[in-house]
């Protein structure tokens, strides 16, 4: 029978037992090369991995960042009346940390005052239990002549790589330091990712519910009307608060994929995929299928150095932060029918 030259028939990871990288992205040295015959394949099963990751990942996180808020504040100064368009794309920096829903909208109230050009307790942020979600309130006076004009919008990471809101958002990122006048000479500028703006959006489902394009067009034709009559929002109601951040995990492996699945983002690598079903301090775990189909073809492959990698669903490595992730490996000639 072929499968009865294979010696080797069940593979064990754990990415504890690491060769090289991190328990998020790493790869295992075998005791001995496996040559696989033709017609087979290998099926993943067992996989367990602790839910370690947080709500927000800060700067230092492997992979995967959604620590900035970005929202567009707008307002006219008294010290320069001759100005229409005071209108800057903030960003509020979130602390890294698992939160609950409560904690979370304190965090952000917290951090958008510690930027806001309103002052250090311009804003409000709260919770509803019922619905979920998350209410921004601006509590702001406002100009003594032109009290309608200022307010503010968040926006969405996708909303944001709209092409032309892109390079307005570009000649308008400025943050300062809390309490002066705005405008500001001591103002400085960010860096602003067109790529990868490393936004927490999906944590309050900004612009979840609307087509990026259309909402990008609808934002700026508000951001371009600098008319000192204009009505700018005063507060902001989000979708769902979400704390898990990720919702499924998905296992890659170059070496066992053959690329022959093609997965989320446009990867082609993936060789399971794993509901996140708890919060953070729980363990998830996935069995195989069942189904006789599913299978990574393997036929002819040597192997020696195994990779693998655990992702989002913008194929990002979501970083484990001391957490690990092991699963099974077993080998077989692939289904006839």
């Amino acid at each position: 029978m072929e499968d009865e030259r294979l010696p080797i028939r069940k593979i064990v990871v754990d990415s504890r037992e690491r060769t090289a990288g991190t328990p998020s992205d790493f790869q295992v040295q075998l005791p001995e090369a496996i040559t696989l015959p033709k017609h087979f394949g290998c099926y993943v099963t067992d996989v367990q991995c602790q839910h370690s990751f947080r709500t927000v990942h800060g700067a230092a996180s492997v992979g995967m960042r959604n620590h900035y808020f970005y929202f567009f504040e707008r307002l006219v100064s008294a010290f320069l009346p001759s100005e229409n368009d005071f209108t800057v794309l903030n960003r509020a920096v979130l602390s890294p940390g698992s939160y609950t829903p409560t904690e979370l909208c304190a965090e952000l109230a917290t951090q958008m005052n510690g930027v806001s050009f309103f002052g250090s307790s311009a804003y409000t942020v709260s919770y509803s239990n019922t619905l979920h979600c998350a209410t921004i309130t601006l509590n702001y006076a406002g100009h003594g002549t032109y009290g309608s004009y200022h307010g503010f919008i968040p926006v969405s990471a996708k909303v944001l790589g709209n092409t032309a809101l892109q390079a307005y958002a570009q000649a308008h990122r400025i943050t300062n330091t809390n309490g002066q006048a705005y405008p500001s000479s001591s103002q400085g500028s960010y860096a602003l990712s067109a790529t990868n703006p490393e936004s927490a959006d999906g944590l309050f489902g900004i612009d979840a519910h609307v087509d990026a394009g259309f909402r990008a067009v609808e934002l700026l034709a508000t951001l371009n009307n600098t008319a000192l009559t204009t009505q700018f929002p005063k507060t902001y109601v989000s979708n769902e608060v979400d704390v898990r951040n990720v919702h499924t995990l998905y296992l890659h492996s170059n070496a066992l994929s053959n690329f022959s699945a093609i997965g989320p983002a446009g990867s082609r690598s993936v060789l399971a995929r794993m509901p996140v079903t708890s919060l953070s301090g729980g363990v998830l775990y996935k069995q195989h299928s069942g189904n006789m189909h599913d299978v990574q073809d393997c036929s002819g492959k040597m192997l020696s150095v195994l990779d693998f990698s655990v992702r989002n669903s913008k194929n990002e490595i979501v970083d484990l932060h001391g957490g690990a992730v092991s699963f099974e490996i077993i080998f077989a000639p692939l289904p006839l029918t």
